[in-house]
């Protein structure tokens, strides 16, 4: 039997947008909230696409073929996504320890996520 694994599809953003939006959440979720985190590291910071929820192991390879084909034909475009932070708030909820920053629609973004979903 599979092992079930929460997962999702992110985008891994640039070293320096990471720490910049670390360094900003840090700043203002903390004066906000006045609590202590555990921050997470910058190599955690990401771009969620889709959340697929509890999968079981072997449907997620799968899922690593297709998203290493697209990363492929991204890599071939070599096209940077710039993307423009909407608001940023707890997530999923205002009580929510976890930091979310929402970005503005883009067409780009909006291709990927449509591929994401169409194979799962």
């Amino acid at each position: 039997m599979s092992k079930l694994i929460r997962a999702f599809i992110a985008l891994t953003l640039a070293k320096s947008d990471a720490e910049w939006l670390l360094s900003i959440s840090r700043q203002h979720y903390t004066d906000l909230r006045g609590d202590k985190y555990q921050w997470q590291p910058v190599s955690n910071v990401h771009l969620t696409l889709v959340f697929l929820g509890n999968q079981c192991s072997g449907d997620l390879h799968t899922i690593s073929i297709k998203m290493e084909q697209l990363r492929k034909i991204r890599a071939d475009i070599n096209e940077a996504l710039t993307l423009t932070i909407s608001k940023a708030g707890g997530f999923p909820n205002v009580k929510s320890p976890i930091l979310a920053a929402y970005v503005e629609p883009h067409e780009q973004l909006q291709n990927l996520f449509n591929f994401c979903t169409s194979m799962t």
